[in-house]
């Protein structure tokens, strides 16, 4: 009676590919289905507008390139002043760090010393 429930080596190898190709099946169903909620791939980016195309800036392009070729020229102009954020003292002149020095509080011995220096200004 054993003999007879026992598979024979062809009966085994055809079992176990008629199941491999069933998970196969399944694996692709599956995966066919989980495309659906996948996003679609990017559209491809259109080429730039013709008149662009032959190594051609844009205006704001070539303000900016005029802006930073002209610097080392241009007078620099100090508009720093009254931004109170900035604790950065490089590139700031003397007027303005005396300003920024004026603008701390004053002991009584100071604010006597800087009224008499006023005083003797004034006369």
């Amino acid at each position: 009676m054993y003999h007879q429930h026992m598979e024979s080596l062809e009966e085994v190898a055809a079992r176990e590919q008629a199941e491999k190709q069933q998970s196969l099946r399944e694996l692709e169903d599956l995966y066919e289905w989980l495309q659906q909620f996948e996003d679609p791939p990017p559209a491809p980016r259109p080429p730039p507008p013709r008149q662009f195309r032959n190594g051609d800036i844009t205006q704001k392009g070539y303000e900016k390139k005029r802006t930073r070729l002209l610097s080392p020229y241009v007078p620099k102009q100090n508009t720093t002043v009254g931004s109170g954020g900035s604790t950065d003292t490089r590139g700031v002149s003397p007027a303005t760090r005396a300003l920024r020095r004026g603008n701390r509080r004053l002991t009584r011995n100071e604010s006597r010393y800087h009224s008499e220096v006023r005083q003797e200004a004034v006369q």
